[in-house]
């Protein structure tokens, strides 16, 4: 196990992935190591020189520094420069890996049965007979920054978190970036067709979590402000948010819309545990006679219970902010995914193990050993899905265990 696996059980996990932005550098001046964070101007900005290691000019150490500068040098005769682009195009024809460390939650069927995940910032539709993707993203872009690159119609900078309406149909899934100006986009499981983008204001320096309606008309996004601030979005209109209000001064590492009929409100969860949100107004997670934990992932069914999987391997049910019960069915180490699908739970911990169990009666059906963390679970047809933490995505019949 890595080293973030190993402090997992204390509930360090939590707080580790909430600085997965986060950047060090070596102030030159002082010798201290400073923290900034990814999208946003990089500290020193106005004081460059004391980050930079410096040209010498002279003395034995000038090789050393940059070797290359005496080495190099221009042709005498070489053909003018031409900025123009080359006459041939190209195409994204596969792309390797799986975006696991610090994101959940980010693994599904689609409604054609191919795998949707993200790396980089591709959406990725995997057909796993053909072994052929299809893609969200990946086109030809203009020869600029990510920081100055456009993202109107995909993706120009590290996708965060991800979700698909599961129980609307799976035709639809949508991604939230880090940058300067985090986008989030809607785009067809099918296709890979942009279908909306929805912009955050710059201080929100990413999007940590981001969740679909099942009906498809509604996108919730959390943001990586100070404030981390929570926006409801009505896909016919993405100029402005419908909802938006700070979750305050904790970090979000979850969010999940109610799969009730009709309904739209919605919980987020996080290391000091979590809000439920509906019809403009934000009430806390209260813990009753349960013990106060963090949470590392929720997920809710059509009843309008939400499940929150805990540091302490417990499962917490919640009815609106209030919980019911705390069960425990995944062995040690905690929650690290959860996901309810037509009528049963799946829930996964630090010890490698995911417990299939009928969300009605609470009643573990079996747990199957995956021998790692499970960062994402999904399933469909009597097939399961898992995201592991080793970047791996394995798939498995409920039924042969194959």
């Amino acid at each position: 196990m890595d080293d973030i696996e190993a402090n997992i059980d204390n509930g360090a996990d939590f707080e580790n992935e909430m600085h997965d932005g986060d950047r060090r550098r070596e102030n030159k001046r002082t010798g201290e190591v400073e923290d900034y964070e990814a999208g946003e101007n990089q500290p020193g900005d106005d004081d460059e020189f004391l980050f930079v290691e410096e040209e010498v000019k002279e003395g034995e150490q000038f090789m050393a520094v940059k070797p290359w500068i005496g080495a190099v040098k221009e042709p005498d005769s070489h053909p003018d420069p031409n900025p123009d682009a080359p006459d041939c195009c190209y195409n994204l024809e596969y792309a390797y890996g799986y975006r696991c460390q610090d994101s959940r939650q980010n693994v599904y069927y689609s409604c054609d049965d191919e795998i949707c995940y993200m790396t980089a910032c591709l959406g990725v539709m995997l057909n796993k007979d053909s072994n052929t993707q299809k893609f969200f993203g990946g086109g030809e872009a203009d020869s600029a920054s990510k920081q100055t690159s456009s993202s109107k119609e995909s993706h120009n900078n590290d996708i965060m978190c991800m979700d698909v309406n599961t129980s609307g149909g799976r035709n639809r899934a949508v991604t939230g970036q880090v940058g300067k100006w985090p986008a989030v986009f809607v785009w067809d499981t099918t296709t890979g067709e942009k279908v909306q983008r929805f912009a955050l204001d710059k201080q929100s320096r990413a999007v940590a979590a981001v969740a679909i309606s099942p009906d498809g008309t509604h996108i919730a996004t959390v943001d990586k402000h100070n404030d981390h601030y929570f926006c409801l979005w009505n896909c016919g209109d993405n100029s402005s948010p419908v909802y938006k209000d700070k979750s305050g001064p904790d970090p979000s590492m979850d969010l999940c819309f109610s799969k009730q009929p009709g309904s739209y409100a919605a919980w987020s969860v996080g290391p000091k545990g979590g809000l439920f949100w509906d019809n403009s107004d934000k009430k806390k997670l209260a813990f009753g006679k349960f013990d106060r934990i963090g949470f590392a992932c929720c997920t809710s069914d059509d009843q309008g219970n939400m499940y929150a999987g805990a540091a302490n391997s417990l499962i917490y049910v919640y009815g609106g902010n209030q919980p019911r019960k705390a069960i425990g069915f995944s062995g040690k180490g905690f929650i690290g995914a959860i996901n309810w699908v037509e009528g049963k739970l799946y829930a996964g911990s630090r010890s490698g193990m995911v417990s299939v169990i009928e969300s009605a009666s609470m009643e573990c059906l079996e747990n199957i050993d995956f021998g790692m963390l499970p960062r994402a679970i999904d399933a469909k047809d009597g097939n399961l899905i898992v995201g592991l933490r080793n970047g791996s995505i394995v798939q498995c019949n409920l039924e042969s265990k194959e």
